[in-house]
Formats: C-alpha cells, structure tokens, sequence
C-alpha cells in the first residue's frame, strides 16, 4: 500500500477531493472520509524541527468523518 506520506518540513493535504488511494470516492468536506495520522518525534524547539529518538512515545489515530447533510458518503 502507498499512501502520500508526510517527512521533514512538508505536510499533505489533497489538492483535489479524490482519494489518494483508489482515486475514485471523493474526500474532504462535505463527504465521507477516513483520516490516518501517527508520530513518534522529539523536538528540537530551538531548530523546530524534530526526529525520532528513545525517549519519544508514538500514537497513531484513525479518525472518521461523516458526510454532511448536503455530502455524499457511508455513515453519516
């Protein structure tokens, strides 16, 4: 499975509605979609910046969005 990925300085947000994987259902606000997110960094406040280390703790969070009353999209 590849899936946009977020490293360094950059993040990622779709330009278009489709969805990333199966370019086929269509995301963001109104409509139904699933966000996947986790971490596991520890910063360099001074630089801002941040990396993986021993003493970080991870997450990963899953997170649904229901479609709006006007969107389209399963569980609502």
């Amino acid at each position: 499975m590849k899936l946009p990925t977020v490293n360094c300085h950059t993040n990622y947000h779709p330009k278009q509605a489709l969805c990333p994987w199966c370019r086929k259902n269509k995301v963001l606000e109104p409509h139904s979609f699933a966000v996947l997110s986790g971490n596991a960094l520890l910063m360099d406040r001074k630089e801002d910046c941040g990396s993986a280390d021993a003493n970080t703790d991870g997450f990963l969070h899953l997170l649904w969005h229901g479609a709006h009353d006007n969107g389209k999209g399963k569980d609502r």
